[in-house]
């Protein structure tokens, strides 16, 4: 529509290839970012970005390539919140003994996922988000009229309980 602003210009390259930080790695997958709370007005313009980094890069190398690409714009970059990722190796005690479980109560071998969520396994150390979402299990979580199924919460109830029993 002909109208310009610096804001437009952020808001097409606001994504890994645009800034320059598509990367990934065997643990913990693509590098997301979600550019999720935009300001924009008479003086200041904003741009609020979920960013969800792979273990394995290090963040300052992120944060310098995002600053590379803005600041042509007349943009700078600030951390208003981090979360160091969480790791937990795969063949250590703890997730073994929850595979195993989780084997024995429901019969299927199936590997650990890892996903790019905040979790509260966050707060402590040596702690993995642990609940089953079945293949049959409709997914509802963070949507309106978020539910979850009565077989579902009874099977993963078992496989809880088998889980601290074994811990």
């Amino acid at each position: 529509l002909g109208i310009g602003h610096p804001f437009l210009e952020l808001a097409k390259i606001a994504n890994p290839n645009g800034f320059a930080i598509a990367c990934s790695d065997k643990v913990s997958g693509e590098l997301t970012i979600n550019p999720s709370i935009a300001r924009v007005d008479a003086d200041h313009a904003s741009l609020s970005c979920d960013l969800r980094i792979p273990v394995t890069i290090k963040e300052e190398s992120i944060l310098t390539a995002i600053r590379s690409a803005v600041r042509p714009l007349g943009f700078d970059v600030s951390i208003l919140h981090n979360q160091p990722a969480l790791f937990v190796d795969p063949h250590s005690d703890l997730v073994t003994t929850l595979q195993k479980v989780y084997y024995e109560c429901t019969g299927k071998n199936t590997p650990p996922v890892a996903v790019g969520g905040g979790t509260y396994a966050r707060a402590f150390q040596n702690a993995v988000a642990f609940g089953a979402l079945f293949e049959d299990d409709e997914i509802s979580y963070h949507k309106p009229n978020e539910f979850w199924s009565l077989d579902s919460i009874r099977e993963n109830y078992q496989i809880m309980t088998n889980a601290i029993a074994a811990l």
